[in-house]
């Protein structure tokens, strides 16, 4: 199952264990994860994609040697809260995604899909700002990191 609300998650969480979250685009994938204690978000690495069956099984070595419990998925959705072309096709790798652990027997892992705009826009600024300009600058991992953070934060203010 696939959730979306963040007052689904906080039912069906654990308050412990690490989360990793995506930024999943055309030619690459962000990947960030948090601590155990859900209160830090780093970025991880890039994935250069390659093919969907490629990618998952990269995903899968991720989650194995972090003891993840969810993973949360950045979802692209314009400024006024429509979904767009980039939703659909994160949608369908999601979907392809939860087939591809079925088909593996892995039941137990979380995925949310998860409003991720502007991140992509956040990380590229803080980049440019921190970054030395001759330095190429790929920001997939950080934007993967934002999502995760205001993720936590989000879950976080939804106990208040």
């Amino acid at each position: 199952m696939i959730y979306r609300e963040i007052s689904d998650c906080k039912k069906i969480l654990p308050t412990k264990g690490r989360i990793l979250a995506l930024d999943v685009g055309t030619k690459k994938i962000g990947v960030a994860i948090c601590d155990d204690t859900q209160t830090i978000a780093t970025p991880k690495l890039i994935i250069k994609r390659q093919s969907n069956l490629k990618d998952f099984a990269t995903l899968l070595s991720i989650i194995q040697e972090n003891p993840v419990i969810a993973i949360i998925f950045g979802f692209p959705i314009k400024m006024d809260g429509s979904e767009n072309l980039m939703s659909d096709f994160v949608m369908n790798f999601v979907k392809n995604f939860e087939k591809f652990l079925e088909n593996l027997s892995i039941k137990n892992l979380i995925l949310i899909v998860f409003d991720e705009r502007l991140s992509s826009f956040s990380a590229r600024d803080f980049m440019n700002k921190t970054i030395k300009k001759s330095v190429k600058k790929d920001y997939d991992d950080v934007s993967a990191s934002l999502i995760l953070e205001h993720f936590l934060n989000d879950l976080r203010q939804s106990e208040n």
